[in-house]
């Protein structure tokens, strides 16, 4: 009887490791993503420094952390209404990099692209 339900449970121990290779696959799939999303944050904050005016600036943002650029930069207080078919976008709070966004921003403006 034992070698009767050892021979049964055969198959079901084959599909089970059948799943986690698909689990696997996945977790690789998943990987992968994160980590084309964290070279495009690294690359937006790296595009946001070479649009800086100042050379210093320019190398301070290049060889700032993401976490700093992130609560610098990205992290900005603001209330986004929508009426009148318009999207309006107001700063809440002030932040000392909110001159160095404005700037960066002009710069993109400037910029002729192609």
């Amino acid at each position: 009887m034992l070698g009767a339900e050892a021979a049964q449970s055969q198959p079901e121990r084959r599909h089970a490791g059948a799943g986690n290779a698909v689990d696997r696959e996945e977790t690789l799939v998943s990987n992968w993503a994160y980590m084309v999303i964290a070279a495009l944050a690294w690359n937006i904050k790296s595009w946001f420094a070479m649009m800086m005016q100042p050379k210093q600036e320019r190398h301070d943002y290049i060889r700032m952390e993401f976490r700093r650029f992130l609560a610098a930069i990205i992290l900005i207080p603001a209330m986004v209404t929508r009426r009148a078919r318009t999207i309006t976008i107001r700063l809440i709070g002030h932040n000392p990099n909110l001159d160095r966004l404005f700037s960066a921003w002009n710069t993109t403006e400037r910029t002729r692209f192609g």
